[in-house]
């Protein structure tokens, strides 16, 4: 049972990893999966949220 669950850690890391490249170097710097995914978050909650409301502006 570990190891499934240990064989999903390496492979988001790697999937993220394809993509960390892809933005600023700070994630290179961090390495951490735990970093990675609280700045996806980030990301994606700030993009959510400007485009709710201009969503809602424009009806």
């Amino acid at each position: 049972a570990k190891a499934g669950c240990a064989a999903v850690s390496p492979s988001s890391t790697f999937f993220r990893r394809t993509i960390a490249p892809a933005g600023p170097p700070l994630t290179d710097r961090v390495e951490d999966p735990t970093g990675l995914a609280g700045t996806e978050v980030d990301l994606e909650g700030y993009v959510e949220a400007p485009e709710g409301h201009i969503s809602r502006g424009k009806p």
